[in-house]
């Protein structure tokens, strides 16, 4: 599956550190093996349990955005 020849890439297995957004694309640093990476794509999606979200993702919320409970 995340071959360079393939159009959508997955990192399975891997530890998603931040999610960023931009006007024109997305990026996620994770760590796989040892290794910090970045990927930049036109758009990204995080699949996972959601409690990981609210770590990896909590920079996109705002102010105006109900924060995500804890348990």
């Amino acid at each position: 599956m995340d071959s360079a020849n393939n159009n959508v890439r997955i990192r399975q297995g891997a530890l998603v550190l931040r999610g960023d957004t931009a006007s024109n694309n997305a990026s996620v640093v994770y760590f796989l093996n040892g290794q910090f990476f970045r990927a930049t794509a036109k758009a990204v999606i995080f699949a996972g349990q959601s409690h990981t979200a609210r770590t990896a993702c909590a920079q996109l919320l705002s102010s105006s955005q109900p924060t995500l409970s804890t348990r």
